[in-house]
């Protein structure tokens, strides 16, 4: 109803067809009631509930509103149709999420104290060229003035806080990079550190993960070698990516790459966006 709405009244002790039947109802059942609209709804919402008499019979009445759709109940979001609660679809999701967001200030677009003076310009113009290959962006790379107004990511002399953490010099961003023996936490065989900008990060964790995982070698019928990767370099890229995307960057956790003998781990501080599980 919250997330059809964004409001609703719901009534125990009454049948479908607006019979009343009562209930034994005492201050716990109230309490009982509050307790688990808190524990299995989110977001959260503040709820009127109390007991009410239809026709002398003993009933609880909940009004509710909520603006901050979607909700979920038990991990899900669901949408009132008819009689039935039916599951949201990822787009109708997305629509939702998108929708709440609209007009949010959020923190990559506040200004920083960094100036233009605060970027790595071959950063700057390494990511450019990398767009024009890739079409993605139409303009080529002139001062970092201009290119950084063209990407909206400056506002007088201030640099915003996405464009600092992207092409810094000396970015707050940092990363710990480490390879286990086995397949827990126990043994390591290796562990370092890494400062710099996401660029230079993505980059740098990209090989050290290439460098120690396994590869395995085909021979064609031209002998030719074809080394393949235990796990696929693009995905390990798009993992390392999202990852920065999506981190909370007021966070004073690092993100971190974890090798281990069967598998790959990424991490970064944060949740997931506007109560999602995974």
């Amino acid at each position: 109803m919250l997330n059809k709405h964004s409001y609703g009244e719901l009534y125990f002790g009454v049948r479908n067809d607006g019979t009343p039947m009562g209930m034994d109802i005492s201050e716990k059942t109230l309490r009982d009631v509050s307790q688990a609209i808190t524990n299995h709804i989110e977001l959260q919402i503040y709820p009127e509930i109390k007991q009410v008499f239809i026709e002398e019979k003993a009933c609880i009445h909940i009004e509710f509103t909520g603006e901050e759709t979607p909700y979920y109940a038990f991990g899900r979001a669901y949408v009132r149709i008819a009689d039935e609660d039916r599951v949201l679809s990822p787009a109708e999701l997305e629509s939702y999420i998108l929708k709440r967001n609209i007009g949010r200030k959020t923190w990559d677009s506040d200004l920083s104290e960094k100036t233009i003076d605060d970027i790595d310009e071959d950063t700057l113009k390494k990511y450019l060229e990398r767009a024009n290959r890739a079409k993605r962006i139409d303009f080529v790379y002139t001062t970092k003035e201009d290119t950084l107004r063209r990407l909206n990511l400056i506002e007088g002399n201030k640099l915003k806080n996405a464009a600092y953490v992207l092409f810094g010099k000396l970015s707050m961003l940092e990363v710990q990079m480490a390879i286990f023996a086995g397949t827990e936490r126990l043994t390591f065989n290796d562990i370092k550190k890494e400062s710099g900008n996401v660029i230079a990060l993505v980059e740098v964790t990209e090989k050290y993960i290439r460098n120690n995982i396994h590869w395995r070698v085909v021979l064609d019928g031209s002998v030719q070698r074809k080394e393949i990767p235990e796990v696929p370099i693009e995905a390990i890229r798009e993992a390392l990516v999202n990852s920065y995307c999506h981190r909370l960057y007021t966070s004073s956790q690092n993100n971190e790459v974890t090798i281990y003998s069967d598998r790959v781990e990424i991490y970064n501080p944060g949740t997931f966006p506007d109560g999602l599980t995974p």
